[in-house]
């Protein structure tokens, strides 16, 4: 498949999505499996599906919600998930809302087993450097 014409908020949104899943990796080492919280799957949607106006509303929505929070703590939050903007409700989602739950559920038990709070995990000031580094690469804001 080539990639021209990709729009660069979809790639921007995926490059998120694979920096967040690259810090729970590393993070939480060899027990986490990155199709636990993205999927190839989700990255093609991201990629390929995901109408390029969609895909910078979303984007400025996460940077947004990022932005103003009023705690350091994010966690697994739907307003940091394009996944979860694009489809609005867990009915509307290509996911199997099980199957997600299970992803999140184990990463969760993942973190629990090596003592780490996954709101420290993945917490603003985390969210605002990937966001960051994503805008910068991409000539983003």
């Amino acid at each position: 498949m080539s990639n021209q014409g990709l729009n660069t908020y979809n790639v921007a949104l995926d490059l998120f999505m694979c920096l967040n899943s690259c810090r729970l990796c590393f993070v939480l080492g060899e027990d986490f499996k990155p199709e636990w919280y993205y999927s190839a799957r989700d990255s093609e949607f991201i990629l390929f599906e995901l109408d390029p106006g969609a895909a910078q509303d979303i984007w400025k929505r996460i940077n947004h919600f990022v932005d103003n929070l009023e705690t350091d703590f994010v966690g697994f939050k739907a307003n940091v998930n394009p996944i979860c903007l694009a489809a609005n409700s867990c009915n509307d989602c290509y996911r199997d809302q099980s199957d997600c739950s299970k992803g999140i559920d184990s990463i969760m038990k993942v973190a629990d087993a090596k003592c780490f709070d996954i709101n420290f995990v993945l917490n603003d000031k985390w969210y605002k450097n990937a966001l960051q580094t994503v805008s910068d690469f991409l000539g983003l804001k």
